[in-house]
């Protein structure tokens, strides 16, 4: 297979070594179709770390990268689609086990099979609004309003046209909800195979889950009013469909990467931000019940 359809792989890590690990060996002995493995590390502790560069150093991670401390998963993934150019680009979260070899290729297969779909995934949550829909190939696809973000694939002129995820929403954000709405407003589909069998979500042990409080409690509220505000100005056309990087990812002596923000989106992002208040009054009810529904998870 040409050069052409390799695939980048980016999988953004922070901490959770048991099951980055084995994601990472299924990856490696799992995959039928030319890829390249990029990870970025969120500034994992120093065991995670260590055994990562480990893995870099045997091939089994293709590229390495790592910041100084977590900015959240689209800031890593970012960076690994910027510095590693493809035909496709895959968001791969690292509690992901791959269970067939054709995993990949059935996701390039269909993306390519299917020019209307903008974004191809795997499904790890039963969402009620999918919708069943059959290619002219034969192809079983379930089509909903934006795919969950654990393994999605992007065709390369589809990153080009809208940008890359957006950084606005920092840890544990709406990010795959961002960009599926975009795929929305750009006339393309996000679709998710019916296939099953192909990867498994990993359970996260106990220790893991003390981080649930803050996702829930604290972070994941602002970015629900963050994403809400969002969505008017790209739906308005007050902000554009395609998105930069809000950060500018800066090696340091050590290797390592600090982030510094972009005078230019950091500009645009006061003329968006002025429409919170409005979006905050007209969804109110909306809000109320979020965060209801989360206190009450």
């Amino acid at each position: 297979m040409p050069a052409t359809r390799v695939v980048n792989i980016t999988m953004p890590v922070f901490n959770r070594p048991e099951l980055t690990l084995r994601t990472i060996e299924s990856v490696a002995r799992l995959t039928d179709h030319p890829l390249v493995l990029t990870v970025v590390d969120n500034g994992s502790d120093a065991d995670l770390a260590a055994r990562l560069l480990e893995l870099h150093a045997a091939g089994a991670i293709h590229k390495l990268f790592t910041f100084t401390r977590n900015m959240g998963v689209a800031s890593a993934v970012n960076l690994g689609w910027q510095r590693t150019e493809a035909a496709y680009y895959l968001k791969l979260d690292n509690d992901i086990e791959i269970l067939r070899p054709d995993w990949l290729s059935q996701l390039v297969e269909t993306a390519d099979a299917v020019p209307e779909v903008g974004v191809v995934a795997y499904r790890f949550v039963q969402e009620k609004l999918c919708r069943a829909a059959r290619t002219a190939d034969g192809r079983n696809l379930l089509l909903t309003s934006g795919c969950n973000g654990a393994c999605v694939l992007v065709r390369r002129d589809v990153r080009e046209r809208l940008g890359y995820f957006c950084e606005d929403y920092g840890m544990y954000g709406e990010e795959d909800a961002d960009f599926g709405y975009r795929i929305q407003l750009a006339g393309l589909l996000n679709a998710y195979l019916s296939d099953e069998g192909m990867v498994r979500q990993q359970s996260e042990p106990a220790a893991v889950r003390r981080y649930d409080h803050l996702k829930r409690r604290t972070t994941r509220q602002a970015n629900f009013l963050r994403f809400l505000t969002n969505k008017h100005c790209y739906r308005e056309g007050i902000r554009p469909l395609r998105v930069e990087r809000k950060f500018e990812s800066v090696p340091g002596v050590d290797g390592r990467y600090t982030q510094r923000t972009d005078k230019t989106y950091l500009r645009l992002s006061r003329e968006w931000a002025a429409h919170t208040a409005a979006v905050r009054s007209a969804n109110e009810g909306l809000l109320r019940d979020f965060a209801n529904g989360l206190a009450l998870a």
